[in-house]
């Protein structure tokens, strides 16, 4: 995010954010608190949305469903020490879980016509009937 200028996919052309901002932004989503004290769209690249902000909400989410995994191994197991591996599980998650949920579910908004674009934002014109 701090180099969002220098990277592709940002046809508004948007500096990067400043040092605190970027870090609050990683922190916040890598701890999924989701603390949004940025614009958002209006000032994150679509680079910046798509590869930092979704990969660490999907990291975050697979890495507390692998937590309690774990969890309900080392309580209902009885007859071995081990509790399994946190990246094996990590790593199901994510591909075989959460991003097929998200396939599925992006189907409905694709099939109705949304799209996620890389242009440009554009610009809406709004038409005022009467002026006072």
């Amino acid at each position: 995010m701090r180099f969002q200028h220098l990277l592709p996919l940002n046809p508004q052309n948007l500096p990067g954010l400043s040092a605190h901002l970027a870090f609050n932004t990683a922190a916040s989503f890598t701890t999924n608190t989701n603390r949004q004290s940025y614009g958002g769209g209006s000032i994150l690249s679509c680079f910046s949305q798509v590869v930092t902000l979704t990969f660490h909400n999907f990291v975050s989410a697979a890495a507390g469903i692998a937590i309690a995994a774990a969890l309900v191994r080392g309580i209902a197991r009885q007859t071995t020490l081990i509790i399994g591996n946190f990246w094996t599980d990590l790593v199901r998650v994510t591909y075989y879980l959460l991003a097929l949920i998200c396939i599925i579910f992006a189907l409905v908004p694709v099939s109705q016509g949304i799209i996620q674009n890389f242009k440009p934002y554009t610009v809406a014109k709004t038409y005022e009937p009467y002026s006072i």
